[in-house]
């Protein structure tokens, strides 16, 4: 990646001159006289803190990895979200596991690979309280829902936060 004064993830490289963009040609859809370079990501290291919970607006409960701070494409990401427990359990992702992390499109930080323990992965997935009410949350494919009657996420609006809805 080159030193450049603003962020940057790639290059688009053209032919400037008229008479040789003529010549090159192009197509309906495909422009010969010109190309897009794309850069590789920044991968980071770090270690998994904590894992928490966190209720989308869909009803499905979301496992982030909160992780040591590291420095990543010029912010400082202490958060990688997980997407689910089956993703978390197949990259064994657990409280100390080492871990590899980039921003997809140098925006969102991404868990790409650990070096964790699939046993221990699944043990933390065993264990899974409802973050609001403490209830136990049921995996239902990859999703995570909790079906206690008491909980306060129940009564939320549809606009609102509530792991018990699905689309």
């Amino acid at each position: 990646k080159p030193a450049s004064p603003y962020p940057t993830d790639g290059l688009v490289i053209k032919v400037m001159d008229s008479k040789m963009r003529n010549k090159i040609g192009e197509t309906g859809s495909i422009i010969k006289w010109a190309i897009a370079y794309k850069f590789s990501e920044e991968v980071a290291e770090s270690e998994v803190i904590d894992i928490v919970l966190n209720p989308g607006r869909t009803g499905v409960l979301v496992p982030v990895a909160i992780i040591k701070p590291v420095e990543l494409a010029g912010t400082t990401v202490q958060r990688a979200t997980c997407h689910s427990v089956s993703e978390l359990i197949e990259k064994c992702v657990h409280v100390g596991a080492k871990i590899k992390i980039k921003k997809a499109g140098e925006i969102i930080p991404y868990l790409i690979s650990s070096d964790g323990d699939e046993a221990k992965a699944a043990d933390w997935a065993e264990n899974i309280k409802c973050p609001i009410c403490g209830g136990a949350a049921e995996n239902e494919a990859v999703y995570l829902l909790d079906y206690e009657s008491h909980c306060k996420l129940r009564a939320q609006p549809a606009t609102g936060c509530s792991h018990r809805r699905r689309l």
